[in-house]
């Protein structure tokens, strides 16, 4: 093997072996439909795998997928299981318990149960203990519909350059404390909304639109911080958001999406709203560093 070829990535390597399956050849920009093949040289790498015998192409396939590590979808893709449990709840009964086979063990209970009426067997032969260990392009397909739907850890703006630094600091908070964040930016604007001498018409109607989706529930405050942080990641790549949403329970995590997008399409976020978010988040980090306990 090539120093060229032992040096490719594993995309890449995947890449090559569909080429040759395919004989499809190469093609020119490659690299800007697909971004994962930037700054490999695919046709020289193509040229070079194309130049061995046979035989060692087909015995690379094997070699080249004993060198990839096993890694579960959770070591992939940070994501609710709620998100799962409506993804899978369209494939059939003996998909989807094939498939809780690629989930970490925790999410894949929550998600049985959640759809254990869905999956039950009518009759005793039928019986879950009956199949078989999930194959191999059953997991690929798995794998590929959920990282068309979600972002992946090696693709989050968190991982490598970012795309606004600014914004950066809302991927280092943790579920509970993006919850936190909303409840603190919404009981900011509730005050807003009702202060007697002041009140702020922006504030108002955000309190309007809250209250007409989710009444007056004991959540209120929390979904109206949401509506603000959607309204401030209009300002940035769709990809912090759904960053974001996907850790999140699906409901909570749709309005957020559905909020940033609307937002997008009526214009940018105002610089003050973005600003009151990031300094919000910034007193959550500090708070973080004086709750950690020293050794």
């Amino acid at each position: 093997m090539t120093a060229k070829l032992r040096d490719a990535q594993a995309f890449t390597r995947g890449f090559l072996l569909a080429m040759d399956w395919a004989n499809s050849g190469t093609r020119s920009g490659l690299e800007e439909r697909v971004p994962r093949l930037a700054g490999e040289d695919v046709p020289a790498l193509y040229g070079a795998f194309r130049a061995l015998p046979e035989e060692s192409r087909q015995s690379m396939r094997i070699t080249w997928a004993k060198r990839e590590p096993l890694q579960r979808i959770d070591g992939r893709l940070k994501i609710h299981s709620s998100w799962m449990t409506e993804l899978l709840s369209q494939e059939q009964s003996s998909t989807l318990l094939l498939a809780l086979g690629e989930l970490p063990p925790e999410m894949g209970r929550k998600v049985l149960r959640a759809l254990w009426p869905k999956v039950r067997p009518s009759k005793p032969e039928d019986s879950v203990g009956e199949m078989k260990p999930l194959q191999p392009a059953l997991a690929g397909h798995l794998r590929r519909r959920l990282f068309a739907n979600f972002v992946r850890v090696s693709d989050s703006p968190q991982a490598g350059n970012r795309e606004n630094d600014r914004f950066g600091r809302l991927l280092d908070l943790d579920r509970s404390e993006v919850w936190l964040l909303c409840q603190e930016l919404g009981r900011s604007v509730q005050a807003q909304a009702e202060s007697a001498a002041d009140p702020s018409p922006s504030a108002i109607e955000h309190l309007r639109v809250v209250r007409e989706i989710f009444g007056s529930e004991d959540s209120i405050v929390g979904h109206l911080g949401l509506r603000l942080l959607a309204l401030a990641l209009a300002a940035a790549p769709r990809s912090f958001s759904l960053s974001i949403a996907q850790q999140m329970a699906r409901p909570i995590g749709q309005h957020l999406l559905t909020w940033r997008d609307e937002s997008d399409r009526d214009g940018p976020a105002t610089e003050q709203s973005v600003k009151e978010v990031l300094e919000k988040v910034d007193l959550i980090m500090d708070r973080r560093k004086t709750d950690t306990p020293t050794e």
